[in-house]
């Protein structure tokens, strides 16, 4: 029976606190210490909710600034890459010119095969480009340009070979021909 009674004096407290608060005023039968405890929990869930708020605002910020260094990172790798190609064709002219002026045409195809892997390779990396940056963006444009001029240089230097050399298949797999003009 005790029970039964604390929770009728307690819902008759409640009762009282929410007509006083209607009221706007103060009602003796509410303690000041309910009205209190009332209001340190409302400001306890504004304060736990407006925390989580910007918890996820940070959480978020956090992403995007994680998504863009990775993006970074990868866009470095891809230019890297570019670079790096660059560089083995600019070599690979030199070694089909040195080749050439030697009169070394074995070479010159080898050199001209590296250099089909090498446009191949060229080609995969302008796609990684284009897709980090865009067929519009300078660099996309820049590479493109350079290795169609290096396929440019190759198909011009193969067409000056003497015609059983120029007639070799560039494939890996191809035999040179038995030419007895060569040494």
């Amino acid at each position: 029976m005790a029970a039964g009674r604390s929770l009728a004096t307690d819902g008759q407290k409640h009762v009282g606190l929410v007509r006083c608060i209607r009221a706007g005023g103060h009602d003796d039968t509410v303690s000041d210490a309910a009205i209190v405890g009332i209001i340190g929990l409302a400001v306890s869930a504004v304060i736990a909710l407006g925390q989580t708020i910007l918890a996820n605002r940070r959480h978020a910020a956090e992403l995007r600034h994680s998504r863009a260094l990775g993006d970074r990172a990868e866009l470095r790798e891809v230019l890297d890459t570019a670079a790096q190609i660059i560089r083995r064709a600019m070599w690979g002219i030199d070694g089909i010119r040195a080749a050439f002026s030697a009169g070394d045409y074995d070479s010159i195809v080898q050199t001209a095969r590296e250099g089909q892997r090498l446009a191949e390779d060229a080609a995969l990396d302008n796609g990684r480009i284009a897709l980090r940056l865009g067929r519009e963006h300078e660099v996309y444009k820049r590479h493109d340009e350079l290795m169609n001029v290096f396929i440019e240089m190759v198909q011009e230097l193969m067409t000056t070979l003497p015609n059983a050399s120029r007639n070799m298949s560039l494939s890996d797999d191809a035999q040179p021909p038995n030419d007895s003009k060569r040494t």
